[in-house]
C-alpha cells in the first residue's frame, strides 16, 4: 500500500510540474516580440514575398532577440529582394533601429539592413533609395515605404477556391489527351496488326486484281470513286476512308452472301483491302456506269414521259427484288437503309440500278439488328426520325419504300409533258430545310409540322401524273404500315407504262390515218 501511495504522489507533482510550465512558459511567449520569418539561401518559405507575408513564418524572440532584422539587397532592375528577415543577431547591423518602422540603411557590400522593436516590424520596411542615372532606379529621394499586409482571409479564400477549381479542370483535360493520345496509338496499332493479316495483301489463294486507274470520277467526304480499267473492261473502284472501314466489311458481307444478281441491282467485281502508300485503303469494284448517279443526272437534265416512266419502272424493279422474299438461289430479303437518289446509278439507256449497300440488312434476324438513326439525315422516315421503328421485317421495307417515294418526287418535279415546265432541280425537303439538315430539323419538318415535298397542282391536271402523284403519296404516308409495298409499286408502274405506251400508239397510229 505503502508503495502505491508513493507512486501516486509521484505522479500527480509530475503533471502539475509540466501544468505550471506551460503556464509560466505561456505568460513569457505572450510578453515576447514575435517577427517576420525568411531566408533566401536556404529556401524556407518558398512563398514569402515581401509583399505578401500570408506564407511567412512567424517566429517568437527568446528575451535577447527583443528586436527584428531584415536584411535586403537591390536586384537588377532596381528594387530590393528580401535576402532575410528574423529576429535581431549579430551580423550586418545598421546603426540605429526605430520603433515599429524597419528603415533600411546601406551597410556593407551593397546590402541593406534594418533593425527596430515591436511585433513583425520588420515587415514595415522604409527605404530612401539613392538618387543614380539608371533609367530603372528611382530618381526621388522621397522616402518609399513598402507596407506589408497580410491577405484578407477572403481574398485567401478566393485563391484557394480557384485553385480547387482550376487543378481538377487540368488534370481532367490532361486525362483527355492522354487518352486520346493512348486511343489514338491503339487504333495505328491495331490498323497495323491489320496490315500485316493475310486477307489484307496478296495472296496466292487471293490475289489482288490487277487494275488501271484511269481518273477520278466524283470525290466525297468519306469516299472516292475512280474509273478503271480491269481485264479489258471498265470498272468503276469507290475508295473508302479508313474510318469507314464498317460499311465497307457490310457491303462486301451483303454482295457475297446475299447473291444480288439483277439487272436494276448494281453489279459487283470484288471487294479488298489494298495498302497505297503505306495506308490500308478499302475498295470496293463495280461496274461503271458513266452517267453517274440520278441526282446528279436530274441537275443537268429534265425528262419526258418514256424517259420519267423508264426510270421510275427500272428502280422499282430493283427495289422489288431486294425486298423479295428467299427463293432457292439463297436470295436474301434485303433492306436498303439508305435509299436515295445519290445512290441510284443511270445506265445509258435511262434505266437505273440501285447500288452502295454499307447500311444494307439481310433481313433474317431483325431481333440483332441496329436499331439506331441510319441513313441520311435528309431522306429518313418519320419512325426512324422518332426512334420508334418496330423490330419486325416490314418495318424495314417501309422505311426504303418512304425513300423511294422521295425519289419519285425528284423525278417527277423534272419531268416536261406538254404545259407541264419543271424547275430548276432541288433535293427534296430544300424550301423547308436547306442543304443540309440535322435530324432536329427533319424531325420537326416531317413528324410534328408534318410537311411533304410540295405537289404542283398541274400535276393532278395530266392523268399520268396524277397516277404517279397518288402512289407517291401512299408511299410516303406516316404510318408506315399503310404504305404501299414494293410488289404494289411495281404492278402500278407497270401498267402506268403500258397505258402510256398504248397512249403513245394510238396517238401515232391517228396521225398515220390523218
Amino acid at each position: 500500500m505503502a508503495c502505491t501511495w508513493n507512486i501516486s504522489n509521484a505522479v500527480f507533482l509530475i503533471l502539475l510540474g509540466v501544468e505550471l510550465r506551460k503556464y509560466n512558459t505561456g505568460n513569457v511567449i505572450a510578453k515576447q516580440t514575435t517577427c517576420l520569418v525568411y531566408d533566401k539561401v536556404k529556401n524556407d518559405y518558398p512563398g514569402c514575398s515581401i509583399r505578401d507575408t500570408s506564407k511567412c513564418k512567424v517566429k517568437v524572440c527568446s528575451g535577447r532577440e527583443e528586436m527584428c532584422h531584415a536584411m535586403f539587397y537591390p536586384s537588377i532592375n532596381g528594387t530590393l529582394e528580401p535576402q532575410i528577415l528574423n529576429c535581431h543577431f549579430n551580423g550586418l547591423e545598421p546603426k540605429q533601429c526605430h520603433k515599429n518602422v524597419c528603415t533600411l540603411q546601406l551597410v556593407a557590400h551593397g546590402f541593406y539592413s534594418c533593425c527596430c522593436y515591436g511585433d513583425e516590424c520588420n515587415g514595415n520596411l522604409v527605404w530612401n533609395p539613392p538618387t543614380t542615372n539608371n533609367a530603372t532606379m528611382a530618381n526621388s529621394t522621397t522616402p518609399t515605404i513598402v507596407a506589408v499586409t497580410n491577405k484578407p482571409k477572403n481574398e485567401m479564400s478566393k485563391t484557394k477556391l480557384l485553385c480547387y477549381t482550376l487543378v481538377p479542370l487540368f488534370g481532367i483535360i490532361i486525362i483527355v489527351g492522354v487518352t486520346l493520345h493512348l486511343l489514338k496509338r491503339l487504333k495505328r496499332l491495331r490498323l497495323e496488326q491489320e496490315l500485316l493479316l493475310p486477307q489484307t495483301i496478296a495472296s496466292p489463294q487471293n490475289p489482288l486484281l490487277s487494275i488501271e486507274m484511269l481518273e477520278v470520277l466524283q470525290r466525297g467526304h468519306v469516299s472516292c470513286v475512280h474509273k478503271a480499267k480491269y481485264e479489258q473492261n471498265m470498272v468503276a473502284v469507290k475508295i473508302l476512308d479508313p474510318t469507314m472501314s464498317q460499311y465497307w466489311e457490310n457491303e462486301k458481307w451483303i454482295y457475297e452472301n446475299c447473291r444480288l444478281d439483277h439487272e436494276n441491282v448494281l453489279h459487283f467485281v470484288k471487294a479488298e483491302k489494298r495498302i497505297v502508300y503505306n495506308s490500308l485503303q478499302y475498295w470496293i469494284v463495280t461496274e461503271l456506269h458513266n452517267i453517274g448517279s440520278l441526282a446528279d443526272y436530274l441537275k443537268e437534265y429534265t425528262l419526258n414521259l418514256t424517259s420519267m416512266l423508264k426510270m421510275l419502272l427500272s428502280i422499282s424493279k430493283g427495289l422489288h427484288y431486294l425486298h423479295g422474299s428467299e427463293d432457292v438461289s439463297g436470295k436474301s430479303v434485303i433492306a436498303h437503309r439508305d435509299f436515295k437518289s445519290c445512290n441510284i446509278l443511270v445506265r445509258d439507256d435511262l434505266t437505273c440500278c440501285i447500288g452502295d449497300f454499307g447500311l444494307a440488312l439481310a433481313v433474317v434476324n431483325t431481333s440483332k439488328a441496329v436499331m439506331s438513326q441510319v441513313g441520311t439525315n435528309r431522306y429518313m422516315a418519320p419512325e426512324i426520325l422518332q426512334g420508334s421503328i418496330s423490330f419486325l421485317k416490314e418495318s424495314f421495307l417501309y422505311v426504303d419504300i418512304y425513300g423511294f417515294a422521295l425519289v419519285m418526287w425528284e423525278i417527277l418535279s423534272r419531268c416536261q409533258q406538254n404545259s407541264i415546265i419543271p424547275g430548276p432541280y432541288q433535293p427534296p425537303y430544300f424550301d423547308a430545310v436547306g442543304s443540309n439538315p440535322t435530324i432536329e430539323e427533319m424531325l420537326r419538318c416531317v413528324v410534328e409540322q408534318k410537311k411533304r415535298p410540295h405537289v404542283e397542282s398541274k400535276w393532278r391536271k395530266d392523268p399520268t401524273f396524277k397516277s404517279i402523284c397518288e402512289t407517291m403519296v401512299e408511299c410516303w404516308d406516316a404510318d408506315a404500315y399503310a404504305r404501299l409495298t414494293a410488289c404494289c409499286v411495281l404492278e402500278r408502274l407497270t401498267q402506268l407504262t403500258q397505258d402510256a405506251s398504248s397512249r403513245d400508239d394510238r396517238s401515232l397510229h391517228l396521225e398515220v390515218l390523218t
